[in-house]
C-alpha cells in the first residue's frame, strides 16, 4: 500500500495529519509525506489446527450393570421419568 498525507505542524509542537491538502492557519506549515507499507502488515493471522485420532486408539466402551443403574437413577432424579436401557444382542467376539 502506498499513500500520501500531510503533516501539519505548529510552532508549539502541536501536530495533526490530513489526507487531503489542508487549509492552514497563519502559524501552521504542512509537510507532504508519502509512505509505502507492505500489504501483509494489514492481514490478520489465521490460526489453524488439525486433530487426528487414530482408529487404533479408539476402544469400545463397556457399560457395566452398575453404570446402567447410575444412568437410570440420574435420569429419574432429574426428570422423574422411568427409563429402561436395552442393548442389542452382540456376539462376544464383537466386543473384544
Amino acid at each position: 500500500m502506498k499513500t500520501t498525507f500531510f503533516l501539519i505542524v505548529k510552532p508549539n509542537g502541536t501536530v495533526k495529519v490530513t489526507k487531503t491538502n489542508p487549509a492552514l492557519n497563519w502559524d501552521e506549515i504542512a509537510i507532504q509525506h508519502t509512505i509505502e507499507l507492505p500489504d501483509m502488515l494489514f492481514k490478520k493471522p489465521r490460526l489453524q489446527a488439525e486433530i487426528i485420532i487414530p482408529a487404533e486408539s479408539v476402544q469400545p466402551q463397556v457399560i457395566s450393570a452398575q453404570m446402567q443403574d447410575n444412568i437410570l437413577n440420574a435420569i429419574k432424579n432429574v426428570s422423574g421419568l422411568e427409563v429402561k436401557i436395552t442393548f442389542p444382542e452382540t456376539d462376544a467376539n464383537d466386543i473384544l
